[in-house]
């Protein structure tokens, strides 16, 4: 999120950060819910900036074309020194494979196969650069300052992590107490 208001200050001025703040919005940590919110019953969320598309909703994706498109690839590894490399190996394999890539609502990491949700290829979407985002995440002291310089703005980040919040698991229909149980010290992937 950081990423994304230090782009819309960047090319907006801060003038713009605190009228968008003035206007109250309201704030969700985290990105799958507000994503959910958008268009869902019960509530009057009509975006969010930071949200990704999701299938068989009555929602738009619209890129403004002019501000930045945050897109970034994920990371894997298997590292050499686990217990069992080899289940890691076929948990990447199985994640990459065109059977499972091709069950994604969003962009896929396979160029054989299309966007789901009839998304426009990345590469058709202006002001999207996903190296630009590693570099921006590499440099660690920028991070912390526009994180100190968005807190004067906005203030701290309050609230629970949204991978531990009932509440926001509840919306998303996942069982608070299966989410953050904690395994058991004799689990054998630990």
């Amino acid at each position: 999120m950081l990423y994304v208001y230090d782009k819309l200050r960047q090319k907006h001025g801060q003038q713009f950060l605190e009228q968008l703040r003035d206007q109250n919005p309201e704030w969700i940590r985290g990105t799958a819910v507000p994503t959910f919110m958008v268009g869902a019953e019960n509530t009057e969320t009509l975006g969010n900036l930071t949200g990704s598309p999701v299938a068989d909703k009555a929602t738009a994706f619209i890129p403004s074309g002019d501000d930045t498109f945050v897109s970034r690839n994920q990371r894997a590894a298997v590292f050499k020194e686990s217990p069992n490399t080899s289940a890691g190996e076929l948990y990447i394999a199985w994640v990459t494979s065109k059977e499972f890539q091709s069950t994604m609502t969003g962009w896929n990491t396979r160029t054989d196969l299309a966007p789901g949700s009839g998304l426009p290829e990345l590469s058709e979407i202006p002001g999207t650069d996903p190296v630009d985002f590693i570099n921006w995440m590499a440099d660690r002291e920028n991070v912390a300052t526009v994180r100190d310089e968005m807190a004067a703005i906005f203030g701290p980040v309050e609230g629970e992590s949204p991978l531990l919040d009932p509440a926001q698991l509840e919306f998303l229909q996942i069982d608070p107490a299966r989410a953050i149980a904690e395994p058991e010290p004799t689990d054998p992937i630990l």
